[in-house]
């Protein structure tokens, strides 16, 4: 009767990403320090290799196996992908728009005899004792080594040092990468247009669609978004190179002292609701282009234009926006960094809130923090 041979199980595999070498783990999918790091159970499933650590199954191309490294599919066509996002937490999307790259290998030791069977290992260890016995016999005591052994949680404190280091690293890595894409972004947006409502010197609000124009040179007010599909001739268009001044908050532009005073206007022009203006400044920004420039009914409109928008985030990506290609075409040295718009913006929401509850600042600041850190882990911002 012949016997048949099965062979061995491939040893536990360690994914690590090529960038920066941190590992793939579970609970949740994130990659961390290899140390303690999930082992995955590597198994040939047709053109793929299917990795398995508990309830997680990823796949990976056989033929992106080997020294280069390659993706990690989510599913057995490689359609889907895992990503990297904040935090090193592991994400999915389509492979096609990017993807992390991985080494799927075996543990550089510990792992060696996987395919010995378990009565020649003892033999071997049992031989290389009884060796060692004979080798040493009648020799005198070796004096102990004074060198101080290292200690477990020295290498634990080495290897936790390494692993900030490294997502220190890799944070600073994505932040760059972020500024880079954000120009571009910003651009995107502003072409597409958005609808905002425009104070004139009145406190008098009229409903505008701005974009820039597509060869990025002018800020364009159309009545509204069909009018710009329709080629309909602009209210007005802003040359970049004459803008002077481009503010952000309530008090940019009078018109903010104006609304606050008029206590009656025409039904046909409709005062902005406090929502919308008095109580949110940081929905607000003006540009100044100096002199006035021509209208589409060939008047002349005034060089400075106060808008608010109708999103929190309207204002200041329209800010950084205009900044960004100022900056590109260097009319402007150094545009304000985004922290500098964000900061302004919390002042703004902070100082509002404390005139709403008729309380200081600081105590105000004092009572968000104390309402924040009361909210339960799993409803705060990383």
């Amino acid at each position: 009767m012949l016997a048949t041979y099965t062979p061995p199980a491939p040893p536990p595999l360690n994914i690590r990403a090529a960038a920066d070498g941190l590992c793939l783990t579970t609970g949740p999918l994130r990659f961390t320090a290899c140390a303690g790091a999930d082992l995955w159970a590597a198994e040939p499933s047709g053109s793929v290799l299917k990795l398995q650590s508990g309830a997680v199954k990823l796949w990976q191309p056989l033929s992106d196996t080997g020294e280069a490294p390659a993706r990690l599919c989510v599913d057995q066509q490689c359609l889907r992908c895992i990503h990297r996002g904040n935090g090193n937490l592991g994400s999915t999307g389509w492979c096609f728009k990017g993807h992390e790259l991985v080494h799927a290998a075996a543990l550089s030791s510990g792992y060696s005899a996987a395919g010995v069977p378990p009565g020649i290992l003892a033999c071997l260890v049992l031989a290389a004792l009884l060796i060692g016995s004979r080798l040493f016999k009648g020799k005198p005591p070796t004096q102990p080594s004074r060198r101080p052994k290292p200690t477990a949680d020295g290498a634990t404190a080495a290897a936790l040092q390494a692993s900030r280091d490294q997502a220190r690293q890799l944070r600073l890595h994505l932040r760059s990468s972020r500024d880079e894409a954000r120009p571009v972004r910003l651009l995107h947006m502003m072409l597409a247009g958005e609808k905002f409502n425009e104070i004139d010197d009145e406190g008098r609000a009229h409903s505008v669609w701005l974009e820039i124009s597509p060869d990025q040179l002018r800020l364009r007010a159309f009545k509204t978004k069909t009018a710009s599909v329709a080629l309909e001739c602009p209210l007005y268009e802003l040359e970049l190179s004459a803008l002077r001044k481009i503010s952000f908050g309530q008090s940019a532009h009078p018109a903010a002292h104006s609304t606050q005073q008029k206590s009656s206007f025409p039904s046909s022009f409709p005062r902005v609701a406090p929502s919308q203006y008095t109580q949110t400044p940081w929905r607000c920004f003006a540009v100044d282009a100096g002199s006035a420039v021509a209208g589409a009914e060939g008047g002349q409109e005034p060089g400075e234009h106060f808008f608010v928008g109708q999103q929190d985030n309207s204002a200041i990506t329209w800010v950084q926006g205009l900044q960004s290609l100022l900056h590109a075409s260097g009319q402007l040295e150094q545009p304000l960094p985004p922290a500098k718009l964000l900061w302004l913006r919390a002042r703004m929401r902070l100082l509002q809130r404390a005139v709403r509850h008729k309380s200081p600042a600081g105590a105000t600041l004092a009572a968000v923090v104390r309402g924040a850190m009361r909210k339960p882990a799993t409803t705060r911002r990383g």
